[in-house]
């Protein structure tokens, strides 16, 4: 399964369960005629507003040296950003995140 794949998968679950999920695409492309700029690099790949951002891997696969920099940013700015590698991580995730909202902490991710 390729990371698009199980990003897809994710996006479809957590909108199952009524999650709202933005999806971000980050870094310079290149499109007829110029260039399009997207979100900074190293900026995760679905925000779900209120709760924090997901990081999409493959298993077996890490963040690159910018994507953790970006993570760690946010968590000093008192963002939630987690790594996950499979739906049902991602789905662990917002669960804990929406139940940690709804009593007013801000968790770890």
């Amino acid at each position: 399964m390729a990371e698009t794949q199980l990003s897809r998968s994710i996006q479809k679950e957590l909108t199952k369960l009524g999650i709202w999920w933005i999806r971000i695409q980050s870094g310079t492309h290149r499109v007829r005629g110029g260039m399009l700029h997207c979100a900074e690099p190293g900026t995760p790949d679905l925000c779900l507003p209120a709760l924090g951002w997901l990081e999409i891997k493959l298993p077996g696969s890490e963040p690159s040296s910018v994507q953790l920099s970006w993570h760690s940013r946010a968590v000093r700015e008192g963002l939630r950003v987690a790594v996950v590698r499979s739906v049902g991580e991602a789905v662990a995730v917002a669960r804990r995140w929406e139940a940690e909202a709804r009593s007013g902490q801000l968790g770890e991710s």
